[in-house]
């Protein structure tokens, strides 16, 4: 049997990708803030989205509260329209990435009808990540050494469990 040293792994990702420069970004502003942005996707049935960042973190690990919401999806002006986000240059208490890969809607899982990114893509995320989120990455790495292999899946082609 062959072993993965996936903490290594995760780390040697996040020193060749980053969520903000890999991905294509744009920013939002949530008149109604960031929970609610999410009630509101969560209720527009779209397809192909997955919070990452803080508040993907802040369900497994607890750092400070999450004040951005990042979310990857595949059609992010759509998504904004549903939502009735306000675009803006910098700043704004959304971001959209539209990933560079679909791996990033690989292994999701859901709590309360939202869809979150795998925790590897969730602590690689946060590595890569602006502010306080590089301290929610190295959580996340502690989080996933304490409960391997719970949340690994048990081969390439079969599913993880929920964390």
């Amino acid at each position: 049997m062959e072993r993965v040293e996936w903490d290594a792994l995760l780390r040697q990702l996040a020193l060749s990708y980053s969520l903000l420069e890999s991905n294509g970004i744009t920013n939002w502003v949530a008149s109604a803030g960031s929970e609610q942005f999410l009630r509101d996707l969560v209720a527009s049935q779209t397809p192909n989205w997955a919070v990452t960042g803080s508040f993907g973190a802040s369900e497994l690990v607890s750092v400070a509260a999450p004040e951005i919401t990042m979310v990857y999806a595949d059609d992010p002006d759509g998504i904004a329209a549903l939502t009735r986000l306000r675009p803006v240059r910098r700043g704004g208490n959304v971001v959209i990435a539209l990933p560079y890969d679909d791996i990033v809607f690989d292994r999701t899982w859901h709590r309360n009808g939202i869809t979150y990114a795998s925790p590897a893509q969730l602590c690689v995320d946060c590595l890569t990540g602006p502010g306080r989120m590089p301290a929610e990455g190295e959580a996340l790495l502690d989080w996933l050494r304490a409960r391997a292999p719970s949340w690994q899946a048990p081969s390439l082609i079969q599913p993880a469990d929920a964390p």
